[in-house]
């Protein structure tokens, strides 16, 4: 709490020294249709992590009952994913960034291109995440995980069989975190509210239904299920209408 409130009064102070959208009292004045279009872009977005978030307590319902050494493990590689997700969020946040400020100049050709680097740069990273998880997974997880403790070796086999699922599946994160940005930039969120759904949809039949047909196995494939679930839920709508997204700036809108 006391970081996030440090956090907001950096950036209160670092926007209040920007001329250019220093507040004044007309700005405060009540836009029915500027709300409008506020709500119904940012509502899908609000939905989009709530449905990820409930997805997430489900399967972690289902983890819950391996047992001890199964949880340790478990969340030992999540520790660690957390870490390694930080490179497709902040490529997906880099990515938003630049489309949406091209995509609103109207500057077609550079949203093309833009898209075109952040797939190379994410594909790029993905493979080097993937090669260093795979050749260092047993010894970056033990910082999480102490062998000498009862069921300690057990524990880092069970990190080490998800991690490596894992590690096969981080392009299609990255895809996913490129893709759902770039409607986010182009102001269409409802597409990256199904991505949330699909992703929930994954989890939940994986840690409900095919855990009882696969044994354990469906809550390390539940993760890579979820993201390719959600990379189809925003990469095929882009292809379907690109030339409608980029053909004309106002279609978004």
């Amino acid at each position: 709490m006391l970081a996030q409130l440090i956090s907001l009064i950096f950036c209160i102070i670092a926007i209040s020294k920007i001329d250019c959208i220093c507040l004044d009292k007309s700005s405060w004045d009540f836009d029915r249709e500027r709300i409008r279009k506020m709500l119904f872009f940012g509502l899908p977005l609000g939905l989009q992590f709530v449905i990820i978030t409930l997805g997430g307590m489900i399967l972690q319902s289902s983890i819950n009952l391996q047992g001890s050494l199964f949880i340790a493990g478990y969340t030992a590689t999540n520790k660690l994913y957390s870490f390694l997700q930080c490179f497709a969020m902040s490529f997906g946040a880099a990515t938003c960034t630049f489309i949406a400020q091209n995509y609103g100049a109207g500057q077609v050709d550079r949203v093309k291109k833009g898209i075109a680097a952040s797939v190379k740069i994410v594909t790029v990273t993905a493979v080097i995440i993937t090669s260093f998880t795979l050749f260092t997974r047993w010894q970056i997880l033990r910082v999480f995980l102490d062998v000498n403790e009862s069921g300690g070796f057990e524990a880092l086999s069970i990190a080490v069989r998800y991690l490596t699922i894992m590690s096969l599946c981080f392009i299609v994160l990255h895809i996913l975190h490129v893709f759902r940005n770039v409607h986010q930039a182009m102001g269409i969120a409802s597409w990256s509210m199904l991505s949330g759904v699909a992703e929930f949809i994954a989890r939940v039949l994986m840690s409900k239904v095919l855990i009882h047909y696969i044994g354990a196995d469906a809550l390390f494939i539940a993760e890579p299920a979820s993201w390719f679930e959600a990379m189809l839920c925003v990469l095929l709508p882009y292809f379907y209408y690109r030339k409608k997204y980029l053909g004309n700036q106002d279609t978004a809108e």
